[in-house]
C-alpha cells in the first residue's frame, strides 16, 4: 500500500467518520417535539426541530473538532519524544482551551439565548470525540509500531542475506591468498610476504567472525588494515597514530564497526606526494562504554560525497545499538569522527 493511498483512505475515514456522527447528533438531539395526526384513518408523524438548537449543537461540533485534533496532535508528537508529561499537560491545556471558546460562544452568537439545550449533553459530545481522540492517536501509535517492527525484520533478514553473500566471495580469495604465500620468496622480499600473511589475517577476521568479540580483536584487524593501507604510501608520506587507553578485555563490540571511518580516512584524508597524518583513539577505561575517536585532514571539504555510505553506517548502528550510540562528525579543515557505544550487559542484542 503506497503513502498516497494510506493518506487518501485515512482522509475518507475521517470523512465518513464526522459526517456520520454529526448526522447522528443533529438529528438526534434537535427535536422540539413530535406531533401526531390522523388524517383519514391513518397516523402521520411529524418531528419539529428547533433551528437555534442546531446552530448550539453545529458550534458544539467545531469545538469538537478543535478538541479531537489538537488532543491527538499532543499525543502523537510528545508520546513519540517519550514527554508524557507534557502530552498531559497539553491535553489538559487544550480542554481548557475548547471550555474557554464555549464561554465566549455563548456570550457571542444570540441563539445561545434561545431554548437551552441541556449540559449533560453538550459535555456528553466533547467527552465522546475526546475519548474517540484519545484511541484514535493510541491506535496509530501501536499500528506505526507494528509497521516499524515488521520493516526492522525485514531489514535484519536482508542484512543476514547480505552476511551470507559476503561470506561465501571471500574464501575464494582467502585460499588464493594462501597459494600465493607459499609462491613467495620471504627472504628475498619479506614485505611482500609479510602484506600477504596479513592481508590473509584480515580475511580470515572478515570470514569468520560474525557474532560480537572482544573490542581488543576488533582494535588488532584494525591495526593490520592500518599497515596494510600504508604500504600504498612512501615512507613517511602518511604518519598513521593510534592510541588504545585502558585494557578492558570485557567489551564487546559488533566486527567492523569501526573500519568504515578507518576507510574513509585514508580516502579523504591523504593527497598524492603530501604529507598527512592521521590520528585514532579508543578509550576503553569505562567498563560500560567504548569511546572511538578518529580524525584526519580534509582534503575533499565541500564536495560531494564525502564518507563512504556514512548513511549506511548509521543505520547499521541503529540496528545494532539502538539508543545505545552517539556518533559525531565534524567537517572543518579537519574531518573527526566521535563514536561512543554503551556496551554495558544486556544492552547489546
Amino acid at each position: 500500500m503506497s503513502r498516497t493511498y494510506s493518506v487518501l483512505l485515512e482522509v475518507l475515514i475521517h470523512i465518513l467518520f464526522w459526517g456520520l456522527t454529526s448526522w447522528l447528533i443533529l438529528s438526534s438531539f434537535s427535536i422540539e417535539s413530535i406531533e401526531y395526526t390522523i388524517d383519514q384513518g391513518v397516523e402521520r408523524m411529524q418531528i419539529v426541530r428547533n433551528p437555534e438548537i442546531i446552530h448550539k449543537l453545529v458550534v458544539t461540533l467545531i469545538l469538537s473538532a478543535l478538541l479531537f485534533y489538537g488532543n491527538a496532535f499532543s499525543i502523537l508528537r510528545f508520546y513519540h519524544a517519550g514527554k508524557v508529561r507534557k502530552m498531559l499537560f497539553s491535553s489538559l491545556l487544550i480542554i481548557a482551551g475548547i471550555f474557554g471558546l464555549q464561554s465566549l460562544a455563548i456570550r457571542t452568537f444570540p441563539f445561545f439565548n434561545g431554548p437551552a439545550l441541556h449540559n449533560q449533553v453538550n459535555w456528553a459530545i466533547l467527552a465522546f470525540y475526546f475519548i474517540v481522540s484519545t484511541g484514535y492517536a493510541l491506535g496509530r501509535i501501536v499500528w506505526q509500531a507494528t509497521l516499524d517492527q515488521k520493516s526492522l525484520l525485514l531489514e535484519k533478514k536482508q542484512a543476514e542475506l547480505n552476511a551470507l553473500r559476503l561470506q561465501l566471495q571471500p574464501h575464494f580469495l582467502f585460499n588464493a591468498l594462501n597459494n600465493l604465500l607459499a609462491m613467495v620468496d620471504q627472504q628475498r622480499n619479506p614485505a611482500l610476504a609479510g602484506a600477504i600473511d596479513q592481508l590473509s589475517h584480515l580475511l580470515r577476521h572478515v570470514v569468520d567472525t560474525q557474532n560480537p568479540i572482544v573490542v581488543s580483536q576488533e582494535i588488532d584487524f584494525i591495526r593490520n588494515y592500518i599497515q596494510i593501507q600504508l604500504l600504498r604510501y612512501a615512507e613517511k608520506e602518511v604518519n598513521f597514530d593510534l592510541q588504545v587507553l585502558g585494557t578492558n578485555d570485557q567489551q564487546l563490540v559488533e566486527p567492523g564497526i569501526f573500519i568504515p571511518f578507518v576507510e574513509n580516512a585514508f580516502k579523504h584524508g591523504t593527497e598524492p606526494e603530501t604529507r598527512s597524518s592521521i590520528s585514532a583513539l579508543f578509550d576503553l577505561r569505562n567498563i560500560n562504554q567504548i569511546f572511538f575517536r578518529i580524525s584526519n585532514p580534509n582534503f575533499r571539504h565541500g564536495s560531494s560525497g564525502n564518507g563512504t555510505g556514512l548513511n549506511d553506517i548509521r543505520r547499521r548502528l541503529e540496528l545494532l545499538y539502538p539508543d545505545q550510540y552517539i556518533l559525531d562528525i565534524e567537517e572543518n579543515e579537519e574531518y573527526i569522527v566521535k563514536l561512543t557505544i554503551c556496551t554495558h550487559e544486556g544492552n547489546h542484542r
